[in-house]
């Protein structure tokens, strides 16, 4: 979405707060929703909901309201809204909550001081460390996120979470253990419900694992348990990819990247995929024209262009599938090799 920041007069929640003067990232919808608003905005707030009443309450807790910069600021009312005073936590579900709000704002120093105090009084809770895992990857920090997520599943070995972070660690080094991201990927799988939505996320690690097989079974458990998920086309697509990447299934395959694409037309993520499809059964015409249109909008889609030279090598056109293979290769140096691993060869 086409996004840009503005200043504004006046925001007022109802007859108690008002903000003046501020800043804020405005966004072109395409929904019939009037404005909608972020987690800087809820972070700052208590929200009730009364059914029965038919109406929202919202109170004030403290801190910046909007997540940018303001020159100016203030509510009505007895709080001033960047200056009232928060209470100081006490308890580790305290900490907790303090250090999740901090992360959320940026403030990564805050928030690992927070988690650490929330470590401290709860030294057995592995939740703790685990979002002091997730400060530690927001700052570039893998080896400690490495450390406490160890120690998560050293507490509780069967935790999802857990579980799913140690693998996506692993697979953010320069030569990942792609058996060890399966073993752990697998233990996962064991213990989660069938329904649940992590399943998503375990789907794309399989697939970064060079499983894409066993990726195809999550993404069909999540699509058969969430059929209204806004997220629908993406699992689509995700499940197309798989699909093409293991080089089975390929009617299926192009009935998922078309049935993406009938709810988000012209994706170039989903044509990219359905490229591949075409690829992988032969059908280099298609696959051509679907390269070119991806690699019109993005010119660095070093899977596009891999795939646009091979389908350009198999009609014959030797030159143009040489250009594509170095600009593929120039950009994503170890892809040649991950696709021959996938049998993915000219």
């Amino acid at each position: 979405m086409r996004t840009w920041i503005a200043p504004f007069d006046t925001f007022q929640a109802g007859d108690e707060e008002t903000i003046r003067h501020g800043r804020i990232r405005f966004g072109e919808m395409t929904s019939d929703t009037d404005m909608l608003l972020g987690a800087d905005f809820f972070i700052a707030h208590r929200i009730y909901v009364s059914n029965s009443q038919h109406r929202l309450y919202l109170t004030y807790e403290g801190g910046p309201v909007f997540n940018l910069k303001t020159e100016h600021r203030d509510t009505t009312g007895a709080a001033v809204a960047d200056t009232a005073p928060a209470e100081a936590p006490q308890t580790a579900e305290a900490f907790s909550r303090a250090g999740a709000v901090r992360l959320a704002r940026h403030d990564r120093d805050g928030a690992l001081a927070d988690f650490g105090k929330a470590i401290a009084l709860a030294p057995t809770e592995p939740r703790y460390l685990l979002q002091r895992a997730q400060a530690y990857l927001d700052a570039d920090r893998d080896e400690a996120a490495a450390a406490d997520v160890a120690a998560a599943i050293k507490l509780k070995p069967d935790d999802v979470e857990a579980l799913l972070a140690r693998a996506r660690l692993t697979l953010r080094g320069d030569d990942p253990d792609k058996a060890a991201v399966e073993r752990d990927l697998a233990a996962a799988e064991h213990v989660m419900a069938p329904a649940s939505d992590d399943r998503l996320d375990l789907g794309g690690y399989y697939v970064a694992a060079d499983r894409p097989a066993l990726a195809v079974a999550q993404y069909t458990l999540w699509i058969k348990n969430h059929p209204d998920d806004v997220r629908r086309p993406e699992a689509l697509n995700d499940r197309c990819w798989a699909r093409a990447l293991a080089g089975t299934e390929l009617p299926a395959a192009l009935s998922d990247c078309n049935a993406a694409l009938h709810q988000r037309p012209g994706d170039t993520s989903i044509l990219d995929s359905r490229a591949m499809v075409e690829l992988r059964a032969g059908d280099l015409d298609r696959a051509i024209r679907d390269y070119d249109t991806v690699i019109a909008s993005q010119p660095k889609s070093a899977w596009s262009l891999y795939g646009r030279g091979m389908a350009k090598q198999k009609k014959g056109d030797a030159a143009g599938a040489r250009a594509d293979f170095a600009a593929a290769a120039e950009i994503a140096p170890k892809l040649a090799a991950r696709a021959k691993l996938l049998g993915i060869v000219p």
